[in-house]
């Protein structure tokens, strides 16, 4: 092997060894506009259509407790059960953010990854109120730079929040 082989071969073999350095430690996230981009994988359903359908059967806004969220414990099968507020008429998504439960890596390694979805809606009641809320789901799946890859039977509640009470 000549010289500018092996300088190519060792080139070659550091990148592809910081390439995959990098993978293993990324958390992707993704962020984006439902009403402009359609990024994601439609047959399990999209979360912002998940969380918008969830707020129109609720049929009203929940009463928010101590912490301004309302939790899913799991025994609702992802109807929260509180005294009804306002009724609810219209709900518009405004921002839908998917963040990864693990790095790269050790999602793609793993049998059932799990990705959280952030959604920032308006909801406007009967009487011409708008509220800001923020609804956090779960889903099994793959969530890499560009897409998310579902593998599960749909986007699950986690809790709903008064904007501001969910962070990434």
């Amino acid at each position: 092997m000549n010289t500018v082989t092996r300088r190519l071969v060792l080139v070659a073999v550091s990148l592809g060894g910081v390439v995959l350095s990098a993978v293993a430690i990324v958390m992707p996230s993704l962020e984006y506009d439902p009403r402009v981009e359609a990024i994601l994988d439609r047959s399990a359903g999209s979360p912002a259509q998940a969380a918008q359908g969830f707020l129109l059967r609720l049929g009203h806004l929940p009463r928010p407790g101590g912490s301004g969220c309302v939790e899913d414990d799991g025994a609702h099968d992802g109807e929260v059960v509180l005294q009804p507020t306002e009724q609810i008429q219209d709900v518009t998504v405004q921002r839908v953010r998917l963040i990864a439960e693990a790095p790269i890596l050790a999602a793609i390694l793993d049998d059932d990854p799990t990705c959280r979805a952030v959604i920032d809606l308006q909801v406007t009641t009967v009487d011409g109120q708008t509220t800001p809320l923020s609804v956090e789901l779960w889903d099994y799946g793959l969530l890499t730079p560009w897409a998310f890859h579902s593998r599960g039977d749909g986007w699950k509640l986690v809790r709903v929040c008064w904007e501001g009470s969910i962070r990434p």
